[in-house]
C-alpha cells in the first residue's frame, strides 16, 4: 500500500480524487466522502486517436471493453459519473 494511500486510511490527511480511487473504503464505511459543488468540477475522459489513422480492430476491442466496464463501474455505483 503507497505511503499517500496509508495517510488517508490512517486518519492524519485528506485529498481530493475520484470517488473510484477509494470506492471499496467508502462503501464499506472505512472512508467519507463527500461531493465538490462549489465550485462545480467536471472531468471527461475521452478516446483520442489521429484523424488520419483507422482504428485496427484490436484497438476498437480495448475502446469497446472500456467503454463497457466504465457503464458497467457506474451502474454499481464503483465509478461516480455519467455515460455521455
Amino acid at each position: 500500500m503507497s505511503v499517500f494511500r496509508s495517510l488517508v486510511l490512517c486518519g492524519p490527511a485528506y485529498t481530493i480524487v475520484p470517488f473510484s480511487a477509494f470506492a471499496d473504503e467508502i462503501n464499506a464505511g472505512r472512508l467519507t466522502a463527500t461531493r465538490i459543488v462549489n465550485p462545480v468540477i467536471d472531468r471527461t475522459l475521452s478516446f483520442v486517436w489521429h484523424e488520419n489513422s483507422d482504428l485496427s480492430s484490436p484497438a476498437k476491442a480495448v475502446m469497446e471493453l472500456v467503454r463497457e466496464k466504465v457503464s458497467e463501474m457506474v451502474s454499481n455505483g464503483l465509478l461516480k459519473g455519467r455515460i455521455l
